[in-house]
């Protein structure tokens, strides 16, 4: 039996077309497994001579059952070492070469998905054999390849090639060699094993930043599997590191024809200028060196190197990691100080690994705009508290934030540290709701929250957005409070998800930016110093969650209706219950303006909450007798306001507070508070007349002109004390 063992499901699917249709082809052959929970049960007969199990090997890394999976593969090396007649076969993405030894294989996860229908087809057949894993439909490849070479060195010149005035360097292999290729040209041997990005990015740092050569001579087929064609990935390693010898012509010799090489990753670095394929003798290498060529420049690079067209690696979950990483390497160049000790597992990566190193090519770091350290002088004037939800804070993010916040002195930046990896999606949520919001007092502990849209392994095969991590997240915050300013920190850039997430109350978003942004140079810092605004804008609207509190425990009490205990009759209370249900309606507009980004919004705002004050004076104070005596609802006297030579006069302790023609809605609220609801408190006293007086000068023209400008403190304390009214009540 064959157990192929994979996570990425979906990947097997869509990115390989391995689905449902092919497997049930071969269901006497193959058994998928894509959880740990399946390698547990089947492992009695998994662990069995004469099965074959093809594991991926990063299988479960990303969950939290990680180190359950470690030891299941590690069991099956072992197995495999003491049983020779049980094949393993490990496959990565990651990898870009083949190798095998005995009976365990290494493959890149794209050979074994392209070669598994062959392989299986073979395996219906009764025909075990792993050359066709390892070859597809052409399993005597590498005898053929080995032939070639054989007869190629065979009739190889004697004589070396002769290259005047020109210094040439010659990579040869560790067996099978040309010997004496090029008079007095310096060579050096290419390893066979363990071939990676990051060793021959080693090998080309340390073999060609020391001398500048004219021609380099690279073998188009070497290491443990000639078909590999590594020459190639090394000549386009040579093209994207940046040594003396970047520029270099490079020559790749091989001993069969273009159709052999038409498929690779890297051929098209055969279309890039001064870059050639060429025969297997040193005739060949003599008359490519003496042509006439144009040189290459610096400048002409970028250019040359986006005929590659290198696909995003396959051991990255999708376009969202690679995103990821990519972003935080532009940003940490884009800020006035990197940190580069921060960021060792982006720039390990950025910098050995191909797909990486193409990018750096084609848009250099030296053509990145910076941040000059004055840009920021206004990130002076932040306070109050930030909390960074990324499950990548840890490769840059938090550090580069922190290092942009550092001139900050009254602002308390946060990161929610918890191990993302091993978490399930619902402790995730749960943490993070936690760590914003004290479950046992209910107090919020930031201001501004920057989340990631996708914090667990689980979001990269989500298809319903409402399910996506920081989509539920956003949900449980706004819905305790929707004044909890949050920015929305991901690489997502579907317009439906933003639409999505802004019609679930995001108040901003800060894309990662994809590679496609790196075509403008101004990219990154405007994005960062567009971030930092966004994220100073959200911190003069925290007054907006402590409004929603005070909004909310109004509308509790009022929902209660408390205003059935004053009333006795129908009709007066169906009355008092319209004027209830409108100071609803007047809190709800009074928040929706606030929350929007409305010039003159405080003033509005001032207007809903004089209105409910105007609601109370028309349900409480209700009429008044002959000799222009104010009544209370339950026909007791005014006394706070007296009326004579038609003035209704407020007086309290024997001082005239004022004095109005007309019975005024300031004046009746004052002598409510004071006399039925018992609320001595000069601050709220004084909360009536500031408003009172700021509604009048708003609403006469000539009034207008005099007014000072309301900010969002005055428009909070007010509504502090409008809910201490209205509780009261």
């Amino acid at each position: 039996m064959i157990y192929l063992i994979d996570d990425k499901r979906k990947r097997q699917k869509i990115d390989f077309g391995f689905n449902e249709d092919k497997i049930n082809n071969f269901v006497n052959e193959l058994r998928p497994i894509y959880d740990l929970q399946e390698l547990i049960v089947n492992s009695q007969n998994i662990f069995k001579k004469g099965n074959t199990v093809l594991y991926h090997e990063s299988f479960l890394d990303n969950s939290l059952y990680s180190n359950e999976a470690l030891d299941k593969r590690k069991h099956l090396e072992e197995f495999a070492k003491t049983n020779s007649d049980f094949n393993l076969v490990f496959f990565s993405g990651s990898k870009s070469n083949r190798n095998f030894e005995d009976n365990v294989v290494h493959l890149p996860v794209s050979i074994l998905y392209s070669n598994l229908e062959a392989f299986l087809y073979q395996v219906q057949e009764e025909v075990l054999d792993l050359n066709f894993l390892l070859f597809g439909n052409k399993p005597e490849i590498e005898n053929e390849l080995n032939e070639k070479l054989k007869i190629a060195l065979r009739e190889i010149e004697a004589e070396a090639a002769n290259i005047p005035n020109q210094k040439s360097l010659v990579f040869r292999t560790t067996k099978n060699y040309i010997q004496n290729a090029i008079e007095n040209a310096e060579e050096e041997t290419l390893f066979n094993k363990d071939i990676s990005d990051a060793k021959f990015t080693d090998y080309i740092e340390k073999y060609l930043d020391k001398v500048k050569y004219d021609n380099i001579f690279i073998p188009l087929c070497f290491g443990s599997i000639l078909s590999d064609y590594n020459g190639l990935r090394l000549a386009t390693l040579i093209r994207c590191t940046d040594t003396m010898n970047q520029l270099t012509n490079v020559y790749l010799y091989g001993f069969v024809g273009m159709d052999y090489i038409l498929n690779h990753e890297c051929f098209n670095i055969l279309k890039t200028k001064n870059v050639k394929l060429i025969p297997f003798q040193k005739s060949a290498f003599q008359k490519t060196a003496l042509e006439v060529k144009e040189v290459l420049t610096k400048e002409e690079l970028p250019n040359e190197i986006q005929k590659l067209k290198l696909n995003i690696p396959k051991d990255f979950d999708d376009n969202h990691a690679i995103t990821n990483e990519w972003a935080i390497y532009k940003w940490n160049f884009t800020i006035p100080n990197p940190i580069y000790d921060k960021i060792d597992d982006v720039l390990d990566t950025v910098e050995n690994r191909l797909y990486f190193k193409y990018l750096q090519t084609l848009y250099p770091t030296s053509k990145f705009s910076s941040i000059r350290e004055t840009e920021l002088n206004f990130l002076n004037s932040f306070s109050g508290k930030v909390l960074l939800i990324d499950d990548n804070y840890k490769k840059g993010w938090f550090d580069i934030f922190k290092s942009l916040f550092k001139a900050s002195k009254d602002l308390q930046f946060d990161k929610l540290e918890i191990n993302y990896r091993t978490l399930s999606r619902d402790q995730i949520i749960e943490d993070a709701y936690n760590s914003i919001i004290d479950t046992k007092t209910q107090e919020i502990n930031y201001d501004v929250i920057i989340l990631d849209f996708r914090l667990h392994s689980s979001d990269n095969n989500e298809v319903n957005i409402d399910l996506i991590s920081g989509m539920q997240i956003l949900n449980k915050i706004k819905e305790f409070n929707p004044g909890i300013q949050v920015i929305i920190f991901s690489a997502t850039h579907r317009i439906w998800n933003l639409q999505l997430l802004q019609n679930a109350g995001a108040d901003g978003f800060v894309i990662k930016e994809n590679v496609e942004n790196s075509l403008d140079s101004e990219f990154s810092k405007n994005n960062i110093i567009s971030c930092l605004n966004l994220i100073k804008h959200s911190l003069k609207r925290e007054y907006l969650k402590k409004i929603w509190l005070n909004i909310d425990s109004i509308n509790t009490s009022l929902k209660s209706n408390p205003l059935k205990k004053y009333f006795t009759s129908n009709f007066e209370l169906l009355k008092a219950l319209s004027y209830q249900n409108l100071i609803l309606e007047e809190l709800e507009l009074s928040y929706t303006i606030l929350e929007s980004e409305q010039k003159n919004k405080y003033a509005v705002a001032m207007l809903s909450m004089y209105k409910i004050i105007e609601c109370l004076a028309d349900i409480f104070v209700t009429s008044e007798t002959a000799n222009g005596i104010l009544l209370f609802w339950d026909n007791t006297e005014v006394k706070f306001c007296k009326y004579s030579d038609r003035t209704y006069t407020l007086i309290s302790k024997n001082n005239v507070i004022s004095s109005h023609s007309y019975k005024s809605t300031s004046n009746k609220v004052q002598c409510l508070i004071r006399e039925k609801l018992n609320l001595e408190d000069d601050n709220i006293s004084q909360f009536i007349f500031e408003i009172s007086k700021y509604r009048n000068d708003y609403i006469h023209p000539d009034n207008r002109f005099n007014l000072t400008k309301l900010e969002s403190s005055k428009i909070s304390n007010w509504f502090e004390k409008l809910k201490t009214i209205l509780i009261k009540m």
